[in-house]
């Protein structure tokens, strides 16, 4: 189960990359616009880009504790209740 939370953990990891190589390779993209508009105080579209990212970082974190009962059938519904 570690190996599999770690690897639904590397989603966030995608925007942060992204950042670095659109800055230096100079692609148009969600990172060079996500760093363009926090330079230029662009708030609703910072905004929207984070809101963006943190429900893409969700949805894995999400994908990866439903995929835990499919892994481990030690893992019931029953015990959350408790």
């Amino acid at each position: 189960l570690p190996a599999v939370t770690l690897q639904f953990l590397s989603f966030s990891e995608l925007f942060g990359g992204a950042v670095l190589v659109e800055q230096v390779f100079s692609y148009p993209g969600v990172g060079q616009t996500a760093v363009a508009a926090g330079l230029s105080s662009d708030v609703p579209l910072f905004l929207g880009i984070v809101i963006f990212s943190a429900i893409f970082v969700f949805i894995g974190n999400l994908l990866a504790d439903l995929s835990y009962y499919l892994i481990d059938p030690r893992i019931k519904e029953s015990e959350f209740n408790d």
